[in-house]
């Protein structure tokens, strides 16, 4: 997308007086280039709240207008001249909603090298699943730790394309889905899975039809609980897939059903005082384009801590490792993007966070050129996708650690500096930095990891299920003891797995407090319930760390400003401060979670 669309988009918020107004215009936009007008929209809204104390609507607008044309003023809090020079701006800068037609290199660029960019129930193949070297198969895997099993290959075409196409078909053909699933349980008795799992898989799949067929929230609850049946038999067989269910309801009761299916590389059983819980290291097995962006999930009906090793490749390869780079600022947002002296402080000291944590863990010449390679190739990408855009198409830069070379190959005449990309890919490739990009990956899994845990420890000991005294009057306006509405639960959960997982975190304290504290940025990718246990957390550190210092203001600026802070104070007196207050806000010891057998690495 390029800026004459931004602009037409942000000019309609403004004439509409919110967000909202610009987003509707979205829909408008090209289909195959929508998705990146509502992405830069809501980073270029992001920005310029950041950069102003003003909590007007339509004055950050302008702002965003005025950034992105490149004309900002001096002082963004000041309304009458930002309003002033945007209605100046607006008139000598023109703009447009895109054609549906593009040029033949556009059309090139979009078909051959977005990945998938047209909706479509299945997407490409998911490259580079060999960059994990696995382990040997352990017998007793879901008890003592290690790799499960996968069967034969019959038994993961189960798991990776037949269970897939029935939810297929039932959005699809809610009436033709019993044939579908008839063939599924052929196929599963055919790859001769145990009898026990194939009764399992029936079961769900009658359940999942029924759940589309009846609606309504019994049938819906009856899904769920057939899908933790079905994930608890796998494990007594120790077959390593996962099957993740979730059910969406509309007012009148219709239900669809949505699930996505995983390849189980790890198993690590813990004990978190006197609950055993387990956590599952998983990657995407299925091909189709359901997706659920965290780097770790678990859910009341579940058993295990879940965390996506898909996932944390993607937010390595794009945020974490380009910090590495010596002298580099941890990016908070996209490089377009007019940056206020705050932001610009914070990206450097989240930088300088970042990589002396990850120096720590890694071998240190190694590390250096994963981080300079992965920021050089960032760059890369980048410029081909500000080429796509001037040609009113897209370039979907890939989120893997290694690139499919072979499907970029034929199209290199169109991409300028595609040598480098050779190099980039050589270098990536070295046994060493390798490595090291293994052992940062088992880092960030280990700190998800925690953060699962402690998710599955607040559901045992229902810790989720009434109002903590110890935050009435603060976070939630309600009596102790009264019961939490799902809301507020959802904030309180994701409150005590943050700060429990940085208060025990020996290695990446920084690094987490800084993923948590992008929520409250207004940088986009913000999630609500994140968001709002960030910034009552952030809060509450930085008034127990600095007594004498009263906490104001929350607007982006603000939380940049105190986040700064946070991180130029030592882990140790970091951690120390939020174990107290999550044990002042619930009421009894911080658990630790404790192996309960040797684990190896996910390699």
């Amino acid at each position: 997308m390029g800026r004459r669309e931004l602009l037409e988009v942000l000019a309609a918020a403004v004439d509409g007086g919110d967000l909202n107004a610009g987003l509707r215009l979205v829909r408008q936009v090209d289909p195959l280039t929508r998705f990146g007008v509502g992405r830069r929209l809501a980073h270029a809204y992001g920005a310029a709240s950041a950069r102003t104390t003003s909590n007007d609507e339509r004055h950050v607008l302008r702002l965003a207008y005025l950034d992105t044309v490149g004309d900002a003023p001096d002082d963004p809090d000041d309304l009458a001249a930002v309003a002033e020079r945007y209605h100046t701006r607006r008139g000598a800068v023109p703009v447009r909603v895109p054609p549906w037609r593009t040029t033949q290199l556009a059309a090139a660029l979009t078909t051959l090298l977005a990945g998938g960019v047209v909706a479509a129930w299945f997407l490409v193949p998911r490259a580079y699943d060999d960059l994990s070297l696995l382990g040997p198969v352990v017998a007793d895997a879901y008890v003592s730790g290690g790799r499960p099993g996968e069967g034969s290959d019959a038994q993961r075409e189960v798991f990776e394309r037949a269970l897939p196409e029935l939810m297929i078909a039932l959005d699809r053909d809610p009436n033709g889905a019993r044939q579908t699933l008839a063939t599924l349980v052929d196929e599963a008795q055919a790859a001769e899975l145990p009898d026990a799992v194939l009764s399992a898989l029936e079961a769900y799949g009658a359940a999942c039809v029924r759940a589309r067929a009846q609606g309504g929230e019994e049938a819906g609850m009856a899904l769920l609980e057939a899908g933790a049946a079905l994930n608890a038999v796998l494990a007594t067989a120790e077959l390593g897939y996962y099957v993740d269910t979730q059910v969406r309801m509309d007012r009148s009761g219709n239900v669809r059903v949505f699930f996505e299916t995983f390849v189980v590389l790890h198993v690590a059983p813990y004990q978190l005082d006197e609950h055993a819980e387990r956590a599952l290291h998983i990657r995407r097995l299925d091909h189709t384009n359901i997706a659920l962006l965290t780097l770790g999930f678990t859910r009341a009906e579940a058993n295990e801590a879940l965390v996506q090793v898909d996932t944390i490749e993607e937010h390595l390869v794009a945020h974490v490792l380009p910090a590495l780079a010596p002298d580099s600022p941890f990016r908070l947002a996209e490089p377009q993007v007019q940056r206020s002296a705050a932001l610009t402080r914070l990206e450097a000291t989240a930088g300088e966070a970042v990589r002396a944590e990850l120096m720590a863990v890694l071998e240190p010449e190694p590390a250096v050129t994963l981080g300079s390679t992965l920021a050089a190739r960032r760059a890369l990408f980048e410029r081909w996708e500000a080429l796509a855009a001037s040609r009113d198409a897209i370039f979907r830069a890939p989120t893997t650690y290694r690139v499919a070379m072979e499907t970029l190959e034929p199209h290199r005449l169109y991409l300028d500096g595609f040598g480098e990309l050779r190099e980039h890919d050589a270098t990536l490739g070295d046994r060493a930095v390798v490595r090291a990009y293994l052992a940062a990956r088992d880092a960030l899994a280990g700190v998800v990891e925690r953060h699962e845990l402690q998710h599955r420890y607040d559901y045992r000991a229902g810790l989720l299920d009434t109002v903590p005294a110890g935050l009435t009057g603060t976070l939630l306006r309600m009596e102790a003891g009264a019961p939490l509405e799902e809301r507020a639960r959802a904030v309180v959960a994701e409150l005590s797995a943050y700060t429990a997982s940085i208060a025990e975190s020996e290695t990446l304290a920084h690094t987490e407090l800084l993923l948590l504290g992008r929520h409250v940025l207004g940088l986009g990718g913000a999630r609500r319930n994140e968001a709002d246990a960030a910034g009552f957390m952030l809060d509450e550190l930085y008034a127990a760390l600095f007594p004498g210092e009263p906490v104001s203001g929350r607007t982006p600026l603000h939380h940049a400003t105190r986040l700064e802070r946070l991180l130029r104070t030592p882990s140790d007196q970091l951690r120390a401060t939020l174990r107290g207050l999550w044990e002042r806000w619930f009421g009894r010891a911080l658990p630790s979670a404790r192996p309960v057998a040797r684990r190896t690495s996910v390699e």
